[in-house]
């Protein structure tokens, strides 16, 4: 029986249907004084039970959930994640906003584009034992917005955030850019956001950067139009350079000029020592 996400499957099996080894229960049992279900991250996260014998892989996103709203708060689903996952909630606004997070949120960039001002912020928590279906964000003023949640497994829990790199569009900038920003741990995934005046993307869903993982790029109408989107990347090894992270010019009208905002913010795994570069589900067939 294949493992799955939130599968309730007694937790002595492997992903081939086979029974756990013993020194995989006795770790788990070692680390949390519990056996943790195959649906539970720590079970995923195996790397992190067998102390260092493995490499963690990068963090993973698990679910994305967006809402298009226009006044002073957005509703967005949760994702419902499990115990120990990273939840993180993005903003893009069309105005000078400040937000009031939901409870345990800690609001991490909050940043604005040039006049007129449009603002991006991301904020993250831990997940608990039982999360609310939906998250409520409170907004400052009345103003169109694109908002987002994404939960991630596998990844850090304090701390989470490493540092924000951006880059702020000037008039006539059609495509939002950030500058490079650079890994401090091995498998870390950096994320890639920008808030861009008005609803002018040429397709929602695309535009992203080569070779990034796309999560969401939309719009929503006017009066008071705002665009927003996020994308994302692994990078296996620390002291990497990302780059100049560009969106796709190409989908994005360039009749008309356009201030933007755009940065990077990254986060690493559970720390973990050598060893083979090897995903939960591998390392437990090679116990």
């Amino acid at each position: 029986m294949p493992l799955q996400r939130g599968n309730p499957s007694p937790g002595l099996l492997r992903p081939d249907g086979r029974l756990v080894s013993g020194r995989v229960l006795a770790a788990l049992r070692t680390e949390y004084g519990e056996l943790p279900s195959v649906g539970d991250h720590r079970f995923r996260d195996l790397a992190r039970f067998l102390r260092g014998s493995y490499h963690c892989a990068a963090p993973t996103v698990e679910t994305v959930n967006t809402v298009e709203a226009n006044g002073t708060s957005f509703v967005v689903s949760s994702g419902s994640p499990s115990d120990g996952e990273l939840v993180v909630l993005w903003a893009h606004t069309d105005g000078g906003e400040t937000f009031t997070w939901p409870t345990d949120f800690t609001e991490r960039a909050r940043q604005q584009s040039p006049t007129p001002a449009h603002t991006l912020a991301v904020a993250d928590k831990e997940a608990g034992a039982s999360e609310p279906a939906n998250y409520t964000v409170t907004v400052s003023s009345s103003e169109r917005i694109v908002g987002g949640c994404i939960v991630l497994s596998h990844a850090s829990g304090t701390p989470v955030f490493q540092q924000v790199g951006g880059g702020q569009g000037a008039d006539n900038q059609a495509a939002p850019a950030a500058t490079s920003i650079t890994t401090s741990a091995d498998d870390t995934r950096v994320f890639n956001a920008f808030v861009r005046e008005l609803n002018e993307l040429v397709s929602e869903n695309a535009g992203y950067t080569s070779g990034w993982d796309g999560h969401y790029a939309l719009e929503t109408g006017t009066p008071g139009s705002v665009s927003g989107g996020v994308q994302s990347k692994a990078f296996p090894t620390s002291s990497t350079a990302a780059g100049t992270v560009t969106w796709d010019v190409t989908n994005f009208v360039t009749t008309s000029n356009r201030s933007w905002r755009c940065f990077s913010v990254a986060y690493e795994p559970p720390a973990a020592g050598g060893g083979p570069d090897l995903a939960p589900e591998a390392a437990i067939m090679a116990l």
